[in-house]
């Protein structure tokens, strides 16, 4: 039989066997009238053994190197091997429930594609089609990040009849990732092509394969803002009659255009972000990513360096218990042999682990898999005999005798050391080192979070500060804390509206809490819902006044973009405010206030005309 000497360390997963026995989780209060209820022990001709196995770090001696996990099923096999010397005959079940829990769930609203044309061409095709492209209506696009973690955005392009390139660039300041900047770039680039309104195709060069990946779609995931505004430039082109390409062509390869738009992209890395440019201070989702993702790496680096020191004792670990299971496997023909020459009847276990007892259900790879291959051995070994082997859960330190008996008998071998010729004398068990790593990572933690706060003064202490370069909105961050909730749940998917509600069994459909229609989204409920006409004029003055350009018809996602902008967070948040949008109401609440503001006629068409003036 394949076995995992290791404890768990190995990659590959042998097959299993199911334990052979019975094993049985009762509620708590059957399970302890039954163990009162067990008969007493039997002599070598009697009806029942029983045996009691309890408390985590109990046992025979095991030192500091385990844990209770392991100690509750070492119990169980040195339970099986009393019994092996007692064997007993009968019959057994398995009854143990299991608890399958589901995944996260992800929404992810409906994309659009990108209006255009996209082309990833072969390396030598692409360069040599980027070497004869004609410049007119020719854009080349790249970003680049420093050293210092500043990114920016270029482009480039020339004009018939002039041989003088033009750059433009835009710096993204250290929120961003070179990912963002490539789409800014292609952003910029579509803006200055409506800018010229040049007749004829537009042709956008870039070096970002992942980017060029980005724009075929706007679905949720980073970069989804900049693929959004994108797509709604290249189908104003298009509109007008103008075909549009996004094109790659390989980096660093000698081609002019791409070379200017790097020089342009660098550039503007070195720049400071504007201040009315829409992205000082902000943060990318590619960008949180990649800093989660390096802090993770941090933290795993950080404990292996603490738990390196464990390495020489784990493989002498593994070496002695290969020798025990080889002696193990030797030994079993003559512990049959014993069998032989037993008494018979049936053999109950009790324990108070049920972490243990679905251990004990299979020996596939993890924690404790060589005691539970142990078990099952043993196990085995009564069943063919004829034994009737049951493993039963019962509560422990609830009165029952034999429980307390091996509680006490646990706790005194625990006091013990390991025997030298016991197999665990200085081993390290896989659940006692995944332990170690949770708690070295937790203190690690809280060391640099103690490190972190007593660096400042009393009063910064007691204030959050971002990374250097950071800025939350500050209308936003300074609005309540209820409200504050509601506008950000709107602005990342996840705020208590139909799609959502329906998805977590809140209510039974989609529709809107307000006027009933099939699907309550972010976009109905800012720009179409009638039971909110009156405070959506007002919002609309909101941006009016503070210079947020108001959302048009011809915008695909208009939502996207009013979240973006700081400018509109103040008229947002009164909208919120004024309208309830993103809280609870029950159905009736929401009928109620609908006829109650079912005067919408005139309003409506007001607002519809705004936007179609926009």
């Amino acid at each position: 039989m394949a076995t995992d000497p290791s404890g768990g360390f190995e990659q590959a997963e042998p097959e299993g066997i199911d334990f052979p026995g019975i094993i049985r989780v009762p509620q708590a209060d059957q399970a302890r009238e039954e163990a009162h209820k067990m008969p007493p022990p039997g002599n070598l001709l009697g009806t029942a053994l029983r045996i009691l196995i309890i408390s985590s770090h109990n046992g025979r001696p095991m030192g500091k190197g385990a844990e209770a996990f392991d100690a509750e099923l070492v119990g169980v096999v040195e339970a099986l091997q009393e019994a092996v010397k007692q064997m007993a005959r009968g019959s057994v079940t398995i009854l143990l429930d299991t608890d399958p829990s589901g995944g996260f769930e992800q929404a992810e609203p409906e994309g659009i594609d990108f209006p255009g044309t996209i082309r990833v061409p072969r390396a030598d095709q692409a360069r040599e089609e980027a070497q004869r492209m004609a410049p007119q209506g020719t854009f080349w696009s790249d970003g680049s990040r420093l050293e210092d973690g500043r990114v920016g955005a270029g482009i480039a392009w020339k004009t018939q009849g002039i041989s003088k390139w033009h750059i433009k660039g835009r710096p993204m300041g250290k929120g961003a990732e070179v990912f963002d900047a490539e789409l800014v770039g292609v952003v910029e680039a579509l803006q200055e092509a409506v800018k010229q309104m040049a007749r004829g195709s537009v042709t956008i060069l870039l070096d970002s394969q992942a980017a060029i990946a980005r724009l075929k779609h706007t679905r949720v995931g980073p970069g989804q803002a900049t693929a959004i505004e994108a797509a709604n430039l290249a189908q104003a082109l298009v509109s007008q009659g103008q075909a549009v390409t996004i094109q790659w062509v390989p980096g660093h390869c000698g081609v002019e255009g791409n070379e200017k738009a790097d020089q342009a992209a660098k550039a503007a890395a070195a720049r400071p972000p504007s201040p009315t440019g829409g992205t000082q201070g902000q943060l990318s989702l590619a960008h949180l990513r990649r800093t989660q993702t390096e802090a993770t790496r941090e933290a795993r680096e950080r404990w292996l360096r603490v738990q390196i020191r464990y390495s020489r004792r784990w493989l002498l670990a593994m070496r002695r218990q290969i020798r025990q299971q080889k002696q193990q496997q030797h030994g079993l023909p003559s512990q049959l042999k014993e069998l032989k020459q037993t008494a018979r009847g049936s053999v109950t276990i009790l324990l108070d682990s049920q972490a243990a007892i679905a251990r004990l259900k299979h020996t596939r790879v993890g924690p404790g898999q060589a005691t539970a291959i142990e078990a099952a051995n043993l196990a085995q070994a009564l069943v063919s005999q004829g034994q009737a082997v049951t493993i039963q859960w019962v509560p422990g330190h609830c009165g029952v005798e034999g429980n307390e008996k091996a509680d006490q008998a646990a706790k005194a071998a625990a006091a013990r050391p390991p025997s030298p010729t016991g197999g665990t004398q200085g081993q390290l068990s896989l659940a006692h080192l995944r332990r170690t790593q949770t708690e070295a990572t937790r203190e690690a933690r809280e060391r640099w979070l103690r490190e972190a706060i007593t660096k400042g003064t009393p009063a910064a202490q007691m204030t959050y500060r971002p990374h250097r370069g950071w800025r939350l909105d500050p209308v936003a961050a300074g609005a309540p804390k209820a409200l504050a909730s509601r506008y950000y749940q709107l602005k990342t998917g996840h705020a208590a509206i139909g799609p959502y509600l329906q998805r977590v069994q809140a209510q039974e459909s989609a529709a809107c809490q307000g006027c009933r229609a099939p699907r309550e989204s972010v976009h109905h409920l800012l720009l179409e819902c009638r039971e909110r006409a009156g405070p959506r004029r007002t919002l609309f003055q909101g941006l009016r006044e503070a210079g947020a350009p108001r959302p048009a018809t011809r915008e695909i996602h208009p939502e996207v973009r009013l979240f973006g902008d700081p400018r509109a967070t103040p008229a947002i948040l009164r909208y919120l405010q004024d309208t309830g949008v993103g809280a609870r109401k029950t159905p009736g609440e929401a009928q109620v206030q609908a006829r109650a503001q079912d005067e919408w006629g005139w309003g409506a068409l007001e607002g519809a005309e705004q936007m179609e003036g926009d």
